[in-house]
């Protein structure tokens, strides 16, 4: 098994790129041939609240990376939200309307209770608890009349069919389901007097998921248990059983590249406001404001009052200048961009919506 304690994503991405072209070998899969690392993977994140890639060649998109994972904090499933800030999503949605494979639903209420809810009141009590397991597979008996149902009945009726008893994961996947969980549990523990989180991965993509879009959602997952807990962060491990990349997207001298990119950035801006308690509340405004943005199509005249640093000056205008980009009045997203109160998060945004310009 392979394994690296890091700083920031930027390195993790830079290591993990690095072992799959020393050690990977190449494999088929389903999706085509694939760079794939000979055994597992296991990634330490010293402070993982550094999780904003700046590699120009990786061209993250940081606004679909963070709102995405506000979308996994709200416990939402409708891929209205996350389709917004990248038009491909829904691809992988199999009724065209919510995606089974939503984790912050499966975090919130798939299972039929708030799992953060009670791994927070049991870390409360019990600050050596070791049974603090988020599940993200369903592993209930398939049951494949309801599977086919809910793949062509109206979509008023999606919710009653989506629950734990309809269908498992393993049926899902083995009878055409467009996406089960990559990422299947996860483990919190306080050691030392700080919260770590241990995520469990079948198979990962190292660049769009990996050291991408899933070290965004699941260090804002550990802040945002930590910060409920009142315990300071600790590490962020990240495992996957099957780490790779597939060879038809990026060749060896486009992933060295990234590579090269990563390890030459120097000092990475500082990370912004930590999640800080009110996020809830603030979320839920905000979720309930940028969903009516996105249904009406325009750019919000007036802002919602937030009460928490993070969510009125990082989420708010990073939401603003996107929907001001969307409309190609790239005036106003550069002037909101520079209200984006975290260096991170506004360097990436600001590069990133400077190379669609170019």
């Amino acid at each position: 098994m392979y394994s690296a304690v890091v700083s920031d994503v930027n390195q993790a991405l830079q290591f993990g790129i690095e072992h799959l072209l020393h050690e990977g070998v190449i494999e088929d899969s389903r999706n085509g041939p694939v760079l794939a690392a000979p055994g597992p993977v296991c990634i330490e994140y010293l402070n993982p609240r550094a999780r904003v890639l700046l590699s120009k060649t990786r061209d993250a998109n940081p606004f679909f990376h963070g709102m995405e994972a506000l979308w996994m904090l709200a416990g939402a499933k409708g891929i209205e939200f996350p389709v917004f800030f990248n038009s491909t999503y829904g691809q992988f949605s199999d009724d065209g309307r919510t995606m089974w494979d939503a984790y912050g639903w499966r975090w919130r209420s798939f299972f039929g209770w708030d799992q953060l809810d009670g791994i927070v009141e049991e870390l409360k009590k019990n600050s050596t608890s070791r049974r603090c397991v988020l599940s993200m597979w369903n592993a209930s008996s398939s049951n494949e009349e309801m599977w086919t149902k809910r793949c062509s009945v109206p979509s008023d009726d999606i919710p009653i069919l989506m629950s734990p008893g309809d269908s498992n994961d393993f049926y899902v996947a083995t009878h055409s389901g467009l996406a089960v969980p990559c990422n299947t549990h996860a483990y919190f523990a306080v050691r030392g007097g700080r919260l770590n989180l241990t995520v469990m991965n079948r198979s990962n993509d190292a660049i769009w998921g990996c050291f991408g879009a899933n070290a965004v959602q699941f260090s804002m997952l550990l802040e945002y248990v930590a910060m409920r807990v009142g315990v300071p962060l600790g590490s962020y491990f990240q495992f996957t059983n099957n780490l790779h990349v597939y060879t038809e997207k990026f060749s060896r001298e486009k992933l060295e590249q990234i590579a090269h990119e990563c390890d030459t950035l120097g000092r990475t801006p500082e990370p912004g406001p930590a999640l800080e308690p009110g996020f809830d509340e603030d979320l839920k405004i905000f979720m309930e404001w940028a969903n009516t943005a996105i249904a009406t199509g325009a750019v919000p005249l007036t802002r919602p009052d937030l009460s928490t640093p993070f969510m009125n000056s990082v989420a708010q205008p990073m939401f603003m200048a996107w929907a001001y980009r969307k409309q190609n009045d790239y005036a106003a997203s550069a002037s909101a961009i520079s209200e984006i109160q975290a260096p991170d998060w506004q360097r990436a945004c600001r590069e990133w919506v400077e190379r669609r310009k170019k």
